[in-house]
């Protein structure tokens, strides 16, 4: 028998079953991504369960709705507020890449569109902006994602804008034409 021979056919065998094991960690992986993400979308909703009551108040035809009075003392602007906080962490874990803006916008858009674009909200933020920068950075990527894909934009009529964005449309609506 030929040892240099079995020495090959033992060192090809070995290479295919390296590159076998090395597919099989491969998709072990994506498997185990997959199901991490899926374990975060669960907890994300498990989460969003507690500002349910917060989310209807902003509802078109409700009292937070931009139609409506908005909130009416301290304890309003602290469900407000942590309903905001909620979407401020979403943003950090969209930005980390533990969840995909793409996903994120399936599941979230409309309740994330609903609160920012709505001039009580607008007022809060403007109140704190220097805080809120995670909140603010994902309403320009989140609004620009969904304009460059043609999604609708909820209550585009009442557009967040910052405080300077503000004044720069009232200096420019002063300036004599």
């Amino acid at each position: 028998m030929d040892w240099v021979i079995v020495s090959a056919l033992v060192s090809t065998i070995g290479i295919a079953i390296s590159a076998f094991a090395f597919v099989c960690l491969a998709v072990e992986l994506g498997d185990g991504r997959r199901f991490m993400k899926a374990q975060l979308i669960n907890e994300l909703e498990r989460e969003y369960r507690d500002h349910y009551s917060t989310y209807t108040m902003l509802l078109p035809g409700q009292p937070w709705s931009p139609e409506g009075p908005g909130p009416g003392g301290y304890d309003d602007l602290q469900l407000l507020e942590a309903y905001l906080e909620f979407f401020e962490k979403l943003s950090l874990i969209i930005e980390t890449r533990a969840l995909d803006l793409r996903s994120a916008d399936r599941l979230y858009a409309f309740r994330f569109l609903l609160a920012m674009n709505n001039p009580h909200v607008e007022k809060l933020i403007h109140r704190d902006e220097p805080y809120w920068p995670a909140l603010l950075s994902l309403h320009t990527t989140w609004t620009a994602y969904r304009v460059a894909r043609g999604l609708p934009i909820l209550n585009r009529e009442y557009e967040f804008r910052t405080s300077s964005q503000r004044a720069n449309e009232r200096q420019r609506d002063e300036v004599p034409a």
